[in-house]
Protein backbone atom coordinates (compact mmCIF):
# COMPACT_ATOMS: atom_id res chain seq x y z
CA UNK A 1 0.00 0.00 0.00
CA UNK A 2 2.96 2.29 0.63
CA UNK A 3 4.11 1.69 -2.95
CA UNK A 4 0.70 2.70 -4.31
CA UNK A 5 0.68 5.88 -2.21
CA UNK A 6 4.18 6.89 -3.31
CA UNK A 7 3.33 6.15 -6.93
CA UNK A 8 0.24 8.36 -6.68
CA UNK A 9 2.31 11.23 -5.25
CA UNK A 10 4.87 10.89 -8.06
CA UNK A 11 2.03 10.87 -10.61
CA UNK A 12 0.65 14.13 -9.21
CA UNK A 13 4.14 15.67 -9.19
CA UNK A 14 4.67 14.63 -12.83
CA UNK A 15 1.56 16.55 -13.89
CA UNK A 16 3.79 19.64 -14.05
CA UNK A 17 5.92 17.96 -16.72
CA UNK A 18 2.98 17.23 -18.99
CA UNK A 19 3.08 14.63 -21.73
CA UNK A 20 2.14 10.96 -21.44
CA UNK A 21 4.13 10.13 -18.29
CA UNK A 22 1.43 11.29 -15.81
CA UNK A 23 -1.19 9.13 -17.54
CA UNK A 24 1.05 6.09 -17.37
CA UNK A 25 1.89 6.73 -13.72
CA UNK A 26 -1.78 7.21 -12.80
CA UNK A 27 -2.63 3.94 -14.58
CA UNK A 28 0.07 2.01 -12.74
CA UNK A 29 -0.97 3.71 -9.51
CA UNK A 30 -4.60 2.63 -10.01
CA UNK A 31 -3.55 -0.97 -10.59
CA UNK A 32 -1.36 -0.84 -7.45
CA UNK A 33 -4.26 0.48 -5.35
CA UNK A 34 -6.55 -2.24 -6.73
CA UNK A 35 -4.02 -4.95 -5.92
CA UNK A 36 -3.59 -3.55 -2.39
CA UNK A 37 -7.36 -3.44 -1.85
CA UNK A 38 -7.83 -7.02 -3.07
CA UNK A 39 -4.91 -8.12 -0.91
CA UNK A 40 -6.55 -6.72 2.22
CA UNK A 41 -9.62 -8.90 1.59
CA UNK A 42 -7.57 -12.11 1.59
CA UNK A 43 -7.61 -14.45 4.55
CA UNK A 44 -4.91 -16.36 6.35
CA UNK A 45 -5.86 -20.03 6.56
CA UNK A 46 -4.60 -22.84 8.81
CA UNK A 47 -5.88 -26.33 9.53
CA UNK A 48 -5.39 -28.98 12.16
CA UNK A 49 -7.02 -31.74 10.10
CA UNK A 50 -10.43 -31.26 11.70
CA UNK A 51 -11.07 -27.52 11.46
CA UNK A 52 -10.17 -24.76 9.04
CA UNK A 53 -9.16 -21.54 10.78
CA UNK A 54 -9.66 -18.52 8.54
CA UNK A 55 -8.69 -15.08 9.75
CA UNK A 56 -8.24 -11.63 8.30
CA UNK A 57 -7.51 -8.27 9.87
CA UNK A 58 -11.03 -8.03 11.32
CA UNK A 59 -12.65 -11.48 11.25
CA UNK A 60 -11.94 -15.02 12.42
CA UNK A 61 -13.87 -18.19 11.67
CA UNK A 62 -13.50 -21.83 12.66
CA UNK A 63 -15.03 -23.96 9.90
CA UNK A 64 -15.37 -27.74 10.34
CA UNK A 65 -13.64 -29.46 7.42
CA UNK A 66 -16.67 -31.74 7.12
CA UNK A 67 -18.68 -28.60 6.30
CA UNK A 68 -16.49 -27.60 3.33
CA UNK A 69 -18.26 -28.19 0.01
CA UNK A 70 -15.44 -27.40 -2.44
CA UNK A 71 -11.83 -26.31 -2.71
CA UNK A 72 -10.58 -24.80 -5.96
CA UNK A 73 -7.82 -22.67 -7.41
CA UNK A 74 -8.18 -19.61 -9.60
CA UNK A 75 -5.32 -17.89 -11.38
CA UNK A 76 -5.09 -14.19 -10.56
CA UNK A 77 -2.54 -11.85 -12.13
CA UNK A 78 0.64 -12.45 -10.17
CA UNK A 79 -0.92 -14.87 -7.67
CA UNK A 80 -2.77 -18.12 -7.19
CA UNK A 81 -5.95 -17.78 -5.19
CA UNK A 82 -7.51 -20.69 -3.35
CA UNK A 83 -11.28 -20.62 -2.85
CA UNK A 84 -12.80 -22.69 -0.03
CA UNK A 85 -16.58 -22.89 -0.11
CA UNK A 86 -18.40 -23.67 3.12
CA UNK A 87 -21.80 -25.32 3.43
CA UNK A 88 -23.05 -22.61 5.78
CA UNK A 89 -22.50 -18.91 6.31
CA UNK A 90 -19.30 -17.78 8.03
CA UNK A 91 -18.09 -14.28 8.92
CA UNK A 92 -16.51 -14.32 5.43
CA UNK A 93 -19.71 -15.41 3.70
CA UNK A 94 -19.79 -18.84 2.09
CA UNK A 95 -16.35 -18.42 0.48
CA UNK A 96 -12.96 -18.01 2.09
CA UNK A 97 -10.24 -16.77 -0.27
CA UNK A 98 -6.52 -16.93 0.38
CA UNK A 99 -3.34 -16.69 -1.62
CA UNK A 100 -1.42 -19.93 -1.97
CA UNK A 101 2.35 -20.04 -1.71
CA UNK A 102 4.15 -20.35 -5.03
CA UNK A 103 4.51 -23.97 -6.12
CA UNK A 104 6.33 -24.78 -9.34
CA UNK A 105 4.36 -28.02 -9.73
CA UNK A 106 1.15 -25.96 -9.83
CA UNK A 107 1.97 -24.81 -13.36
CA UNK A 108 1.56 -28.31 -14.82
CA UNK A 109 -1.09 -29.75 -12.52
CA UNK A 110 -3.15 -28.98 -9.47
CA UNK A 111 -1.80 -26.90 -6.63
CA UNK A 112 -0.54 -29.02 -3.70
CA UNK A 113 -2.49 -26.89 -1.18
CA UNK A 114 -5.75 -27.60 -3.05
CA UNK A 115 -4.99 -31.32 -3.18
CA UNK A 116 -4.10 -31.44 0.53
CA UNK A 117 -7.25 -29.57 1.55
CA UNK A 118 -9.43 -31.78 -0.66
CA UNK A 119 -7.92 -34.89 1.00
CA UNK A 120 -8.47 -33.47 4.50
CA UNK A 121 -12.08 -32.59 3.63
CA UNK A 122 -12.69 -36.13 2.30
CA UNK A 123 -11.26 -37.66 5.51
CA UNK A 124 -13.34 -35.33 7.70
CA UNK A 125 -16.51 -36.24 5.79
CA UNK A 126 -15.69 -39.95 6.10
CA UNK A 127 -15.19 -39.57 9.87
CA UNK A 128 -18.52 -37.74 10.13
CA UNK A 129 -20.28 -40.47 8.14
CA UNK A 130 -18.80 -43.21 10.34
CA UNK A 131 -19.73 -41.43 13.59
CA UNK A 132 -23.26 -40.79 12.28
CA UNK A 133 -23.65 -44.45 11.37
CA UNK A 134 -22.35 -45.59 14.78
CA UNK A 135 -24.73 -43.28 16.62
CA UNK A 136 -27.65 -44.56 14.54
CA UNK A 137 -26.68 -48.19 15.28
CA UNK A 138 -26.49 -47.45 18.99
CA UNK A 139 -30.14 -46.35 19.11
Amino acid sequence: MVFAALLTLVAFASLLMGGVLPLVLFGVSAVSWLRAWVGLRLSVVETDGYWLLASSMSKTAWIPLSDVTSVSRVWWPGAQRIYVEAGQDTPFGRQVVFEAPLALTAFVGGHPVVQELQELVARAKARTAVSTTRSELGK
